[in-house]
């Protein structure tokens, strides 16, 4: 049977800035759904070094500025399209900050929002901790559903779910939601609030010209070998 992995997140995740410094992306690979070829090298990107070094077949829906409800739409489409009794399935699921969100009004147009920019954002923040902790129970029983392991970890900043109703347990955790995936590789002191503070916040705390330079808000080449040795750190703890 053969093993596929499939990557849900943001620009992370698709080597975002890499093409700018390190040559355009020009391969012509299917399994990377959202690619933006003068920007993106999601084949120098954590993603593809973790599924490499698991010796799996991967997909990457990592998309720019990609909300969790984007995630859970993304996984739903492969479920009902691509799904396949023949493979065996891995999600990993690099969560976003709350403040995105993803909306199909009645028209059916898709629009993917960050929200402090919404008119009535003020009203929605009070309840998104609700809100984004429904969205994650869904993506994580539809994983259930169709037999895909999942895989949780906030990316950026730690993540905060409404305990009343979470159904997601803590095995489904790879990296505790207390925490985020670049504090974790590299050993920041504090989560990265916005990407817009990425670069202040990582050059005060004498990182920046490790993990990030000559890239802007996103990981260099070493900075994405470093969160792919974390992430497979995590599975072998696991056992996985």
């Amino acid at each position: 049977m053969k093993n596929i992995d499939l990557w849900f997140g943001g620009s992370y995740l698709l080597g975002s800035e890499l093409a700018i410094y390190y040559n355009e992306y020009t391969l012509n690979l299917p399994n990377h759904r959202f690619v933006r070829p003068h920007r993106d090298r999601p084949e120098l990107a954590f993603p593809h070094l973790v599924s490499q070094a698991r010796n799996a077949d991967y997909i990457n829906f990592g998309r720019g500025g990609a909300a969790l409800g984007w995630q859970l739409y993304s996984l739903i489409q492969f479920c009902k399209n691509e799904l396949s009794s023949d493979c065996c399935y891995t999600a990993f699921f690099s969560l976003p900050f709350a403040e995105r969100t993803f909306l199909i009004d009645n028209n059916g147009d898709h629009h993917h929002i960050h929200i402090p920019e919404w008119d009535g954002h003020h009203t929605y923040l009070e309840f998104v901790t609700y809100d984004t902790t429904l969205v994650l129970n869904q993506i994580f029983l539809m994983c259930i559903q169709h037999n895909i392991t999942p895989h949780f970890f906030p990316e950026l900043r730690s993540f905060k779910i409404n305990k009343e109703v979470n159904i997601v347990p803590k095995s489904a955790w790879l990296l505790s939601p207390d925490t985020c995936l670049v504090n974790e590789s590299w050993d920041l002191k504090k989560d990265v609030y916005s990407w817009r503070s990425i670069t202040e916040i990582l050059s005060k705390q004498s990182v920046f010209l490790k993990y990030i330079k000559p890239c802007g808000n996103h990981p260099n080449l070493y900075g994405h070998r470093v969160i792919a040795d974390k992430i497979l750190e995590e599975l072998e703890k696991r056992n996985l």
